[in-house]
C-alpha cells in the first residue's frame, strides 16, 4: 500500500545498496533497465499493517488476486527512475472505522507509483567487487547523498458502496556514509522525507484509510560495533489541527545484527507497546560457490 507506510528504514532495502552490475557496453544515457510482471494470489491471517505516521493496524484475514507491473531504469548519471502499477481484488476482514466491529468487505483497487532518485554527490573509486572484507553486508553500499521523490496515485472501491481516491507526494534527501567493513562506526544512513496525501472519500476499514495529514519522516541507521546497527525512526506532525503539531510521533527503535548472509533484528514501538523480531536471509539468487570467511 503506497499511502500507508510513509517511510521505513532503508537499511535492508535496495535504496541504499547497489548490486554488482557493469554497464560498459550500454548505450548513451540509459545504463540498463529491469522489467517484471507479477501475478500472485494471497491469503492473509492476522497481518499487522505498519501505517507509518498513523501507527499500526491489523487485517484479521484476507484473500485475493494481484497483478504488479514493475519497471526501473538506470542512467549514466547514476539517477534511477521507476514505476509500479498494481491491480488488486480481494476480500478483507478487518476492524471497521465506524463502530470498531469486525466485518468482511470486498475491495478492488488500482494504484501506481512513480519514483525518481537523483544523486547530489557520489563517493568515487568505490570497489564494486564483493570480497572477504564484506562480513556485515550482502552487497556493496552506495555511498553518497541523493534526492528522492515519489508520486503515488490510487483508487479504492468497496462492496459496501464506499470508495476513496488519493494522490501522494514524498520528497527528501538520503545520506549514506561508510563502507560497513570496519568494526566501529563505519556506516551511517539518514533518510528524511516530506510526505503529503490529497484524498477524497474514506475506507470503511481502519487499516487502509488514507491519512491526508502532512508530516516529515526521519530514519537514522548507525553501526555501533561489528554487525550491530541501531535504527531510530519517527514522524514530525505538521497538521495544524493536531494536538501533536510540531511534535515527533510514533517513534520506533530497532537493533539489528547484520551479517553477509542474513540479518536478525529486534524492534520496539513505545506508543503501541509492541516488541517484535525480524529475520532476513540474503543472496537466494547467488549461483556461485565462495570460500568460507
Amino acid at each position: 500500500e503506497y499511502f500507508l507506510d510513509d517511510n521505513t528504514s532503508d537499511f535492508y532495502e535496495n535504496n541504499m545498496l547497489t548490486q554488482n552490475k557493469k554497464y560498459e557496453n550500454c548505450k548513451y544515457k540509459n545504463k540498463g533497465m529491469i522489467k517484471y510482471l507479477d501475478f500472485s494470489a494471497y491469503n492473509i491471517y492476522r497481518n499487522k499493517i505498519q501505517r507509518g505516521f498513523t501507527g499500526e493496524s491489523e487485517i484479521i484475514n484476507a484473500y485475493g488476486m494481484l497483478i504488479n507491473n514493475r519497471n526501473k531504469w538506470f542512467f549514466k548519471d547514476d539517477s534511477t527512475f521507476s514505476y509500479n502499477a498494481i491491480l488488486d481484488y480481494g476480500n478483507y476482514r478487518a476492524i471497521l472505522r465506524s463502530n470498531g466491529e469486525i466485518d468482511s468487505i470486498f475491495r478492488g483497487s488500482l494504484s501506481g507509483k512513480l519514483s525518481y532518485k537523483y544523486p547530489l554527490w557520489i563517493k568515487k573509486n568505490v570497489d564494486q567487487e564483493i570480497n572477504d572484507s564484506y562480513k556485515f553486508s550482502p552487497i556493496v553500499i552506495n555511498q553518497g547523498i541523493s534526492l528522492n521523490s515519489t508520486s503515488s496515485i490510487g483508487n479504492f472501491i468497496y462492496s459496501d458502496g464506499s470508495s476513496q481516491a488519493a494522490i501522494g507526494l514524498n520528497i527528501g534527501p538520503n545520506i549514506s556514509l561508510g563502507e560497513f567493513k570496519k568494526k566501529f562506526f563505519d556506516f551511517t544512513q539518514v533518510n528524511i522525507k516530506y510526505n503529503k496525501n490529497f484524498k477524497t472519500g474514506s475506507s470503511p476499514f481502519s487499516f487502509d484509510n488514507i491519512s491526508d495529514s502532512a508530516n516529515i519522516s526521519l530514519s537514522i541507521d548507525q553501526q555501533l560495533f561489528g554487525p550491530l546497527v541501531l535504527n531510530y525512526s519517527s514522524y514530525l506532525d505538521l497538521d495544524k489541527d493536531s494536538s501533536n503539531h510540531r511534535k515527533f510521533v510514533n517513534p520506533r527503535y530497532s537493533l539489528n545484527f547484520s551479517r553477509r548472509a542474513y540479518a536478525l533484528g529486534a524492534y520496539f514501538i513505545p506508543e503501541s507497546e509492541i516488541i517484535g523480531v525480524k529475520l532476513q536471509i540474503f543472496n537466494f539468487g547467488y549461483k556461485g560457490l565462495s570460500d568460507k570467511f
